[in-house]
């Protein structure tokens, strides 16, 4: 008997192994699978009689804990009493899952493991209080008042790019997982060691008994339907692309976001599996409209922001989370504005065209190509101390990008017959 080949390195705690044997004279009577964890003492796994053949063959889950490594032995017995003998060697190491390797600098994480080890500075490496959470009611705390907690999400600054020395249990992924958000901006974490996609109909809310989907939620009035995450430098949406196409659809696994709750509730996100199902049954409808970044840089700085139109008859405006608790991202600033007043970082209009003879709204579905050929992108460049204005015309819609160093906004002005 021995064990199958398996990877060095496994995606998941769970994993499937396999093993097999053969006695070319009597059969197999017995056969048994044995493992040991991080070196510690053999264990007996799996014990069978296999059936009369005179090879024998299987495989079964195993479930680990993350960041552990694993050996594992096969032993056999045939049908006249001559037991194998304990290897001196493994038949087969893998390692139950590995964290990812965080870049230096300011990063918005999340993790996916319940740590054996409770001290944050040990597990993610930090210097100081370089590491904060964000409670609704109170603003930032740093550590070493920080708890480690699946679900959240933890704004750190690292001095060199290292990997969480972390391992523990992960949370049952045949299950949903809840979080509890509180009023007002929410920094919350991916629980999954897989991407999270960010599908309205997919993701839940539940208030006062009642369960929503995340786009009734918003309709009514429990939450706002987006999500803001970090790339190291700026803030970057996440929506649903279905309904507002170009913008990131998903939460990468280890990565934090935040979220912005009217009340108090708590936000359901999918198993991986029913995640991935809902994706595929989105694709599957497939996506009109369109959107793109404006960004200005300037003196090795740079923001963005996003507009857009959806023909799914809604749009989306944002506001802004907080900055983050030690933010380097120095003093540009690039906002959209509606009749003077500032609304956030992303404008996307359900789109509508005006029938020219009736005067009447008509869904733009069949004028949607038309956008897209009239529609370029344009980057906005600001230099020494003059403007530079650029326009974008979509038909009927006009989106004019001025830049002025140390003081740059976009407008969208209101809609304008074709």
């Amino acid at each position: 008997m021995r064990i199958a080949e398996m990877p060095g390195v496994q995606n998941k705690p769970t994993f499937s192994v396999g093993w097999e044997g053969t006695d070319d004279a009597s059969g197999v009577t017995q056969a048994e699978v044995w493992y040991s964890a991080n070196g510690g003492a053999l264990q007996l796994w799996q014990a069978f009689t296999p059936d009369d053949s005179r090879q024998q063959t299987g495989s079964a889950v195993f479930k680990g804990k993350f960041g552990y490594t694993y050996r594992f032995y096969a032993l056999g017995e045939d049908k006249v009493g001559n037991r194998m003998a304990m290897p001196a060697e493994p038949q087969a190491t893998t390692t139950a899952g590995v964290a990812p390797e965080l870049s230096a600098g300011l990063r918005l994480i999340a993790l996916p493991v319940v740590s054996e080890e409770p001290n944050a500075q040990r597990v993610l490496g930090f210097e100081a209080d370089k590491l904060a959470v964000y409670e609704p009611a109170s603003g930032y705390v740093r550590y070493p008042n920080v708890a480690l907690q699946v679900g959240r999400g933890y704004w750190v600054q690292l001095p060199a790019a290292q990997r969480p020395n972390i391992r523990g249990d992960v949370p049952d992924e045949s299950q949903p997982f809840t979080i509890p958000l509180q009023q007002g901006w929410n920094l919350i974490g991916n629980p999954w060691l897989e991407s999270l996609s960010w599908n309205l109909s997919a993701l839940q809310v539940s208030l006062g008994g009642q369960t929503k989907s995340l786009a009734e939620a918003r309709a009514a009035g429990w939450l706002e339907d987006y999500a803001w995450t970090w790339d190291g430098s700026k803030y970057v949406l996440i929506y649903d692309n279905s309904i507002v196409p170009g913008v990131i659809s998903q939460l990468e696994a280890w990565q934090g976001c935040w979220v912005y709750a009217h009340q108090a509730c708590n936000l359901i996100l999918p198993s991986p599996a029913e995640g991935r199902a809902a994706t595929g049954r989105r694709a599957e409808n497939g996506r009109s409209g369109w959107s793109f970044p404006v960004r200005l840089q300037y003196a090795g700085e740079t923001a963005e922001v996003t507009v857009g139109v959806s023909t799914s008859g809604r749009g989306l405006s944002v506001g802004l989370p907080p900055a983050p608790p030690s933010s380097s991202t120095g003093s540009l600033k690039l906002s959209l504005l509606r009749s003077g007043q500032r609304f956030g970082q992303a404008n996307v209009e359900p789109l509508r065209r005006v029938d020219t003879c009736s005067g009447r709204e008509q869904p733009a579905d069949a004028h949607l190509r038309q956008y897209r050929e009239r529609a370029t992108r344009h980057r906005a460049v600001a230099g020494g101390s003059k403007d530079r204005q650029e326009t974008l015309s979509a038909h009927d819609r006009v989106v004019s990008v001025c830049a002025r160093a140390g003081r740059d906004h976009a407008t969208v002005p209101g809609d304008c017959r074709a």
